[in-house]
């Protein structure tokens, strides 16, 4: 009987060695996930901050090159006269319609007697 009873305790504390171990395991296992999930999140945060961050700067960098290259701001149309067009200043130069105009330069002797009347001559 002592016999048994020693071969009972002996497969006990064989079986409570092998739940300590599993358990041991065990939460070294979650805890490597728990830092690895933390290092995941860190590194999605920074990942959107970035993003973000480099979005706001081109948003930014877009309406601060469109307000300085052009001198307007969205919003209403500006008021008073509409300003010339550059076939405005032709029409005015030649005394011609645009399309007559594109039709003589098209036509290279014309346009040579036109370019002769239109410029001044020199001494």
């Amino acid at each position: 009987m002592p016999c048994r009873l020693s071969r009972m305790l002996q497969k006990l504390h064989d079986i409570v060695v092998v739940v300590v171990v599993v358990v041991v395991i065990v939460i070294v296992v979650v805890k490597v996930v728990v830092i690895v999930v933390e290092v995941v999140v860190i590194v999605v945060v920074v990942v959107v901050v970035v993003v973000v961050v480099v979005w706001v700067y081109v948003c930014l960098c877009k309406l601060i090159y469109k307000t300085v290259l052009t001198s307007k701001v969205d919003g209403r149309r500006g008021r008073g006269r509409p300003r010339r067009q550059w076939y405005d200043e032709i029409k005015e130069l030649t005394g011609n319609q645009l399309y007559t105009n594109i039709k003589l330069a098209y036509d290279r002797v014309t346009e040579e007697v036109w370019q002769a009347k239109s410029t001044p001559k020199w001494p």
